[in-house]
C-alpha cells in the first residue's frame, strides 16, 4: 500500500500497512464489535505532525494527515475479530493487511505494524475531539480535546496538570498556591513541535512566545474545593492566543 503523493511528500513519520501479513479477516462478513469504543477521532501520539484516524462507521475509517493546515484523507475498510484488525485501503490494489489492536484504556489504543520504521512497530493513538472555536481570542481546551488554529497554522492540547497546589475554597492558606499545566503545540511541517509549561500564579511563567504566537494561561478549571479531589480528565484550561507581528 502506498499513500498519496501529497502525504508522502510531507509526512515526517510515514504510516502505511505492513505488507508481510499472512492472514486476513473477511471485510464483507465480520461486524466490528468494538465500534462503540473506536468511534471518533484518534490522534497519533508519536507523530511530529498531525496524524489522525477517524472511525466513522463499523466498516470504514479515514487516515487523516494535516500539514500546512491542508487536510488530506485516505479511506480504508476495516474489520475486527478479537484483537486483530484487518485493513484494506480503498484507493489501492494492495491486499488486506492484519494488525494487532490493543486497548490500553478507554482513551488509548495501540496498533501493530502500522509503520515502516522498525524501531517503532506499534503506534499509540489517543482519543481526541478537534475544536476550532475561540471567544474573543480565548480558547478552552479539555483533556480530551485538541484546538486547531487554521489561520496561524498550529494545534494545541493540554497534556497534563502534574501539580495543583492552589488554595482550596473553604481552606485558610498562607499563599494562593499554584497549578502548572503542560501543553503540546504542533505547527505545520515547517514549524515542528514543542512542549511547554504555564502556571496559574503570576509569580511564575503564565505566558510563552513561540513562533510569534503568544499563549497566556488565564484560568484553570475547576478551582479546588476543600476535601474534594479533581480528576485529571475534568480539567479545562482557558488560554488567550495572540499573533505577535
Amino acid at each position: 500500500m502506498y499513500l498519496s503523493k501529497k502525504i508522502l511528500s510531507c509526512l515526517f513519520v510515514l504510516v502505511m500497512p505492513f505488507t508481510a501479513c499472512q492472514h486476513s479477516v473477511s471485510l464483507s462478513t465480520n461486524v466490528s464489535v468494538n465500534f462503540d469504543y473506536l468511534k471518533g477521532t484518534w490522534l497519533q501520539k508519536e507523530s511530529e505532525i498531525l496524524t489522525f484516524v477517524d472511525f466513522y462507521s463499523p466498516h470504514e475509517a479515514r487516515f487523516v494527515h494535516a500539514a500546512n493546515m491542508e487536510v488530506v484523507y485516505d479511506t480504508f475498510y476495516y474489520a475486527i475479530e478479537g484483537n486483530q484488525m484487518s485493513i484494506k485501503w480503498k484507493q489501492s490494489e494492495a491486499q488486506e493487511t492484519l494488525h494487532q489492536l490493543t486497548k490500553v484504556d478507554e482513551r488509548t489504543f495501540k496498533l501493530s505494524n502500522f509503520t515502516v520504521i522498525p524501531e517503532n512497530p506499534d503506534i499509540f493513538y489517543l482519543k481526541k475531539e478537534i475544536v476550532t472555536d475561540t471567544f474573543n481570542d480565548t480558547i478552552e481546551i479539555a483533556t480530551d480535546k485538541i484546538y486547531c488554529d487554521k489561520v496561524n497554522g498550529f494545534c494545541l492540547q493540554m497534556l497534563s496538570v502534574p501539580a495543583d497546589s492552589r488554595c482550596p475554597e473553604g481552606a485558610e492558606c498562607v499563599w494562593a498556591g499554584d497549578a502548572h499545566v503542560v501543553f503540546d503545540m504542533v505547527f505545520d511541517n515547517k514549524g515542528g513541535r514543542q512542549h511547554f509549561t504555564l502556571h496559574t500564579n503570576a509569580a511564575f511563567a503564565t505566558d510563552t512566545l513561540i513562533n510569534n504566537i503568544r499563549l497566556t494561561l488565564i484560568e484553570l478549571l475547576p478551582y479546588p474545593v476543600l476535601n474534594q479531589t479533581i480528576k485529571p480528565k475534568d480539567y479545562i484550561v482557558k488560554v488567550v492566543v495572540e499573533k505577535i507581528e
